[in-house]
């Protein structure tokens, strides 16, 4: 609320004289004045903290949406990672699959299957997701040995960190 100038005045001196003095009734009143500060320095902090906090919305909304992205690529990498692996293990003509290859290999494309990587999926099964990947990743494990000790193919030294944790 801005002051005008129609605001009525209502100053009295503190020596009141009982004389009708039209001096000290000059349109202004010093209390509306104050109070009129309060409520705009209240509206501007107002605005302030509203400001603020779209701000704050904004770039949280914006950071957790590239951690998404990051760990997004992350998961699909290293899902992609299994899936052609195994897809390699079960084409490839020199090796002979024992019964112990076999289930792992099933074990891991059993669980790759279950995982869905949609927005929904991933939203409302975190704690599922998390669970799969471990067994997939012990399995995982269990079949890189297996064709290591079978094939001595170093599968563990040819692995680079940035692909899949082992």
């Amino acid at each position: 609320a801005m002051l005008s100038k129609s605001t009525p005045c209502h100053l009295s001196s503190s020596e009141d004289d009982g004389a009708d003095n039209e001096n000290e009734d000059d349109g202004f009143d010093i209390a509306s004045a104050f109070d009129s500060l309060a409520l705009i320095e209240e509206e501007f902090i107002t605005e302030g903290k509203r400001d603020g906090e779209q701000m704050v919305e904004q770039r949280s909304y914006s950071e957790g949406y590239e951690i998404g992205q990051r760990e997004g690529r992350k998961l699909g990498r290293e899902i992609g990672f299994y899936h052609g692996f195994v897809h390699y293990v079960l084409l490839d003509a020199e090796i002979k699959m024992t019964p112990k290859l076999d289930k792992t290999i099933h074990k891991i494309s059993k669980h790759l299957d279950k995982l869905s990587l949609s927005a929904s999926y991933l939203h409302h099964n975190n704690d599922d997701i998390k669970q799969t990947l471990k067994i997939i990743r012990i399995a995982f494990k269990s079949l890189v040995t297996t064709l290591d000790t079978q094939y001595n193919l170093r599968c563990f030294e040819l692995m680079s960190d940035e692909c899949v944790p082992i």
